[in-house]
């Protein structure tokens, strides 16, 4: 794909990696470096997971989805607060998006032109995103 071309949303990105039919959590909070396998470990005691997604690129959340809705809640309300490698959770049902993300819908706030280094939402202060397409 040539440069500045990629146009990907991360709605289609998640649903492309989750499977369909399962209860999907949000998982925020998480240290660098973190890895699937240490997610996996604390949250397959509360139920089957059908998948676990970590960001990388900005880090500090993942996605897990459930089998089913009880258990995903479950989790949520068991691992909220938890502290996990020095840093404190915060887990809660992933909200479904009625519609496009702010923007366009597309992975770069459907604007063209350099975003290197823009901010988007977040935290106070917002994230910043080194975009090298």
């Amino acid at each position: 794909m040539a440069r500045g071309t990629q146009n990907i949303t991360f709605d289609t990105h998640i649903k492309g990696i989750m499977s369909s039919g399962g209860t999907r959590v949000y998982v925020g909070g998480l240290v660098e470096g973190i890895k699937k396998e240490d997610l996996e470990r604390e949250f397959d005691k509360y139920g089957k997971l059908n998948s676990v997604w970590v960001a990388l690129n900005p880090p500090g959340f993942a996605f897990i989805e459930f089998e089913n809705m009880q258990e995903a809640e479950d989790a949520c309300s068991a691992m909220n607060g938890f502290e996990m490698l020095g840093a404190t959770l915060k887990v809660e049902l992933s909200r479904k998006r009625d519609g496009p993300r702010r923007g366009g819908g597309n992975f770069r706030g459907g604007r063209g032109g350099n975003f290197r280094g823009r901010t988007f939402g977040g935290p106070p202060g917002g994230i910043r995103v080194p975009w090298n397409f």
